[in-house]
């Protein structure tokens, strides 16, 4: 790759291949688990700037603006559900029927820096998928939130630029199937950034973290 992520980096054919830490191959084999489902990655909606003005061109035209969808966050706003809810016992479940909201809850959680809120992270934002391939590889699924501190301010700087996660104009989202989306920022937007493509699957409801790239 051309740049470090949570992913790998590969040597060219014939030349002699360098150590990397143990925390470059957290994702390569997620990659391939969708690739093994036999998936074909389409996009389902693209809304740049401008869409639906008639005098508007595009280099790539509009795909499904609208779609038909209602943001779940924008849902539950509406019957005054908090995105964070405290149990009788203190424990907190965090609700994330929007990407956005999965994006403001990891970025507080790692913020605050606790054991606690990195269990959070572990426990109620990040996939099964990417938890079971840490396990498969031998090691503990904290280590994948160990990664999101050690690029917190590149992951901040990938999501600044999605304020309204896959609304921003500036998204592209493809479908690869098994409910997973993967967020792409494109054309300006994407320029200066380590992270610009992110992968987000939903479970029960809830938009649950896999990777970054």
């Amino acid at each position: 790759m051309n740049h470090p992520h949570l992913g790998t980096r590969h040597s060219a054919p014939g030349t002699r291949r360098r150590a990397v830490p143990l925390r470059h191959f957290v994702t390569l084999p997620l990659v391939l688990i969708l690739a093994a489902c036999g998936s074909t990655e389409r996009t389902t909606r693209y809304k740049p700037f401008f869409t639906g003005l008639a005098e508007a061109e595009f280099a790539d035209q509009p795909v499904n603006p609208d779609g038909g969808h209602i943001d779940p966050s924008l849902r539950n706003a509406a019957v005054g559900e908090s995105a964070v809810v405290e149990n009788p016992d203190g424990s907190k479940v965090y609700l994330t029927y929007s990407p956005s909201q999965l994006f403001i809850h990891i970025q507080n959680l790692l913020d605050e820096g606790t054991e606690e809120a990195d269990r959070i992270i572990l426990d109620q934002l990040t996939d099964e998928y990417t938890k079971e391939h840490m396990r498969t590889q031998g090691k503990d699924p904290i280590g994948f939130v160990a990664d999101l501190h050690l690029y917190r301010k590149d992951i901040g700087k990938t999501f600044a630029r999605m304020p309204m996660g896959e609304h921003t104009p500036t998204v592209v989202v493809d479908q690869p199937g098994d409910r997973t989306w993967v967020l792409n920022l494109t054309g300006q937007a994407s320029r200066d950034l380590k992270f610009t493509r992110v992968w987000i699957r939903q479970d029960m409801g809830q938009w649950k973290l896999m990777w970054m790239k």
